[in-house]
């Protein structure tokens, strides 16, 4: 998931199954695996990614890139129930 007002990208990974933070920047690249930009707030749970960063010395992580393989799930909207 993508929380632009704390400025983090929250992962769970592929092997071990944990949950790995990223922080990011408004104007990190992102783009699908044939090389069409997104937006970083087009980013859906569920969506399926490559992060590239950069592991700087005192342990701090860059992210560079993001490359989205699949995008998760579109939110379909729920019918309104009927009235009452």
């Amino acid at each position: 998931s993508v929380n632009l007002e704390k400025k983090l990208l929250s992962l769970r990974t592929v092997e071990g199954e944990a949950t790995e933070v990223f922080p990011i920047k408004k104007d990190v690249s992102v783009s699908t695996a044939t090389g069409t930009k997104l937006k970083i707030k087009e980013l859906k749970p569920g969506s399926t990614v490559i992060v590239y960063y950069e592991f700087h010395k005192d342990g701090r992580r860059t992210v560079n890139e993001i490359v989205v393989l699949t995008l998760g799930p579109r939110e379909e909207k729920k019918p309104a129930p009927p009235p009452s």
